[in-house]
């Protein structure tokens, strides 16, 4: 490919409403352009990403055993209403009516489109159990989009939902896929860790999240260096050890309208998903309005069980549970060795749904007794466009971005320093042709432009290896070939001949 044929347009500058390195590389590197906020239009760089990363995706649900589906992105409203999830989904989710006033969603997620599907064409227990995956646009009308792809109003996504007839087989179905995420985002040259998670209002059940480390990773999470405990700060759970004398503080919540008295220690604040879930509440909100009452149910962290410091508040009795956040230095529940937060990058999710939405659908199947069962379920999601930006985020320098091979718009640029002349066309071309006829993915750069801007622009996109042909190289003895990852200092200097063995090791 010929990158004057190409559609590529670098920028020199940051775009202006651009936090985070990787939202400034997106744009920079010509692979998407800004619409509006939290929408983009994905340039051909972009393109060739995103399927590189969607065909890694694919492989490894088809090798899973998972089969591909499509269903529209335009959801009726009567399948969101049967879970109830219509009023729950709240603003976040875009609705509108068609001309026969018929009411919509723009799909933000597809557990009921998909949990419809199998409940119309499962009715044994010999079609199960059954995983379907589909790759499709969602839609979530985000309060404050921002950070480019990480949190935008559309999105792509990939979402696999398994069927089984009992919990085993949807344990067994949770962790091959578990197994598959971790080679979906090794091979995407990504560094996920898989951390303990809560499910929110997908399920209650067993959950995962797939996080890439970075500062710039809106996620907290809890990390234990002596036993690899992780888990995200909605589910971090910590020592029991006594508090420290820091004092404590009475906190009044209203869980679905009943007020509560909350005490955790004074430093801490509270786990309100934790306190959600402690209460069995379907909502839970701070009312700062409301003065503690002694009629109100008392509840406090467990590490202020026994305190003396209990006592200094108006908790005369109260329930215990783990009810604050962890913070930095709290110790492993599992090791009891000092923990540390870290930032993450969400990238992908697996829960063990149980009946929640087969049930609400009546997704049933007879079993070898013609006994009606329902289906048990699971969830698997991948970020497909976040997932892109997380490699750049996770794997960048001060020139630009550096992709590995397996995701790279183009593995090698070939820098073409003089394009009128023969030789130096020749070689250029010869070795474009032997290296795509090996698989390589190629770009030649043919722009009658400085070399200074060509290398800039090399190191900005980040292709993987780089090769310069030029005549002044030629007469002393060849072409250059580096990593982009490397310095200058680790340039080798090869015959045209050696060209090629020479790119394909180093990719």
């Amino acid at each position: 490919m010929k990158w004057t044929k190409t559609l590529v347009q670098t920028l020199r500058e940051d775009p202006g409403d651009a936090e985070i390195d990787s939202h400034k590389l997106l744009v920079r590197a010509g692979l998407v352009r800004k619409v509006a906020g939290g929408l983009y239009s994905y340039l051909p760089l972009g393109m060739r990403v995103l399927k590189k990363i969607q065909q890694i995706v694919r492989e490894e649900m088809d090798a899973a055993g998972a089969q591909e589906v499509v269903t529209p992105i335009l959801q009726p409203a009567e399948l969101w209403r049967t879970t109830g999830r219509w009023d729950s989904m709240g603003p976040n989710m875009f609705k509108l009516r068609d001309r026969g006033e018929h009411e919509f969603a723009l799909g933000p997620t597809a557990e009921e489109v998909l949990t419809d599907l199998a409940k119309g064409v499962v009715s044994s227990y010999r079609q199960l159990p059954m995983t379907i995956y589909q790759i499709q646009w969602k839609f979530r009308d985000e309060t404050r989009p921002r950070f480019g792809l990480m949190r935008s109003k559309e999105f792509l996504m990939k979402d696999a939902y398994s069927f089984d007839v009992d919990a085993e087989g949807a344990d067994r179905n949770y962790w091959i896929m578990y197994e598959a995420y971790k080679r979906i985002f090794s091979r995407c040259g990504l560094k996920a860790v898989p951390v303990q998670a809560d499910g929110g209002d997908m399920g209650d059940s067993l959950t995962h999240e797939f996080h890439v480390l970075a500062e710039a990773g809106e996620d907290g999470i809890a990390w234990c260096e002596g036993c690899g405990y992780a888990a995200n700060l909605e589910k971090a759970e910590k020592s029991s050890s006594p508090a420290a004398a820091t004092g404590v503080k009475t906190l009044v919540y209203l869980a679905d309208g009943t007020p509560v008295a909350v005490c955790v220690p004074g430093d801490r604040e509270v786990n309100e998903v934790k306190l959600k879930h402690f209460l069995g509440a379907k909502a839970c909100f701070p009312d700062a309005a409301q003065p503690v009452e002694p009629s109100f149910r008392n509840v406090a962290d467990v590490t202020l069980k026994g305190s003396p410091l209990l006592g200094e508040t108006t908790v005369a009795e109260a329930d215990y549970a783990d009810l604050a956040i962890v913070k930095d230095g709290d110790l492993c529940p599992h090791c009891s060795k000092p923990m540390v937060i870290k930032r993450g990058i969400e990238v992908g999710q697996v829960f063990k749904l149980g009946t929640k939405y087969s049930a609400a659908f009546k997704a049933t199947f007879k079993n070898d007794k013609l006994e009606e069962k329902t289906m048990i379920m699971g969830c698997y999601g991948v970020g497909i466009s976040r997932t892109l930006q997380a490699v750049i985020e996770q794997s960048h320098d001060k020139d630009g971005i550096i992709w590995p091979s397996s995701v790279a718009p183009y593995q090698v640029v070939i820098e073409l320093l003089d394009p009128d002349d023969p030789e130096v066309a020749k070689v250029a071309e010869d070795l474009e042709s032997a290296l795509e006829k090996s698989g390589v993915d190629v770009i030649v750069d043919d722009r009658p432009e400085r070399p200074g801007v060509k290398f800039k622009d090399a190191d900005l996109i980040g292709f993987p290896v780089r090769v310069v042909v030029g005549a002044k190289g030629l007469k002393n003895g060849g072409v250059e070939v580096k990593r982009r990852s490397e310095d200058k200092s680790a340039t080798r200097i090869v015959a045209p001949a050696a060209a090629l063995e020479t790119v394909t090791s180093l990719l």
